[in-house]
């Protein structure tokens, strides 16, 4: 039930089960803690956060990266995010996991701190080798920033020479970033290799032509989607390039 309602339009849902729980003397556990802090998250509520995170203490879950990455991602979205470096930092290296870092990561971008988001991920790179979520925080901050050099460099050393997949996931990631940086035909580079590509594949480089004022290469691309993705998307893109130019 707390992970149906952690994943619903009803958070407040699994809020209430914790306080049923508590009620009948029933603790919760390093399964259940995340999706109440999830909850919390959602809900920006950072008082009943609070009141997790002294718990976790009680219980002896100061240690369970399970427990602490949620903690993080509940810290971020509660707009708390030198709370969540304080667990971030008091959890050791050696009970730290990829999604530890992204957690905290995604917690600095969500909060615009983009400059500390790269910092960290150059922090990551010299103790640990990143995932593909890693990668694509790491290409988001590149884009806002407009960092092309090191947004070229996360490709080319990361992506390329460590052997990642260029999936959907990696490569709209690539695509936007380029594109923002304002290089929109390394963005097409990356988009020919896609293998499969999706909606978000396509709005990426239409969006990077569009940003450089490449109306014409907008449209020509846009006329290639035709048949390739559902109808109701291709309006979209329509809208997209049209409303660009």
């Amino acid at each position: 039930m707390l992970r149906a309602y952690c994943y619903s339009s009803s958070p407040e849902g699994a809020i209430s089960i914790y306080n049923l729980m508590r009620q009948n003397n029933v603790l919760p556990d390093n399964y259940t803690f995340p999706f109440i802090l999830k909850a919390c998250g959602r809900l920006s509520s950072s008082t009943k956060g609070q009141e997790l995170h002294s718990l976790t203490f009680i219980l002896g879950l100061e240690l369970n990266v399970f427990v602490q990455n949620a903690l993080i991602s509940m810290d971020s979205l509660c707009g708390s995010v030198l709370t969540a470096r304080r667990v971030f930092d008091e959890l050791p290296l050696v009970a730290s996991d990829a999604v530890t870092w992204n957690s905290m990561m995604s917690g600095y971008i969500e909060n615009d701190l983009w400059i500390e988001s790269l910092k960290l991920f150059k922090e990551f790179l010299r103790s640990s080798m990143p995932n593909e979520i890693t990668l694509v925080s790491a290409l988001t901050v590149c884009g806002r920033l407009g960092y092309f050099g090191l947004g070229r460099v996360v490709h080319g050393l990361l992506v390329v020479c460590k052997g990642f997949d260029l999936d959907v996931f990696l490569g709209s990631s690539l695509i936007d970033m380029y594109g923002k940086c304002g290089h929109p035909e390394d963005a097409r580079k990356v988009f020919d290799r896609i293998p499969e590509r999706n909606v978000v594949c396509w709005t990426s480089m239409i969006g990077s032509y569009c940003r450089s004022d490449m109306f014409k290469e907008a449209i020509d691309l846009f006329r290639d989607v035709d048949g390739k993705i559902a109808p109701r998307t291709t309006l979209f893109l329509a809208g997209l390039v049209f409303g660009n130019n």
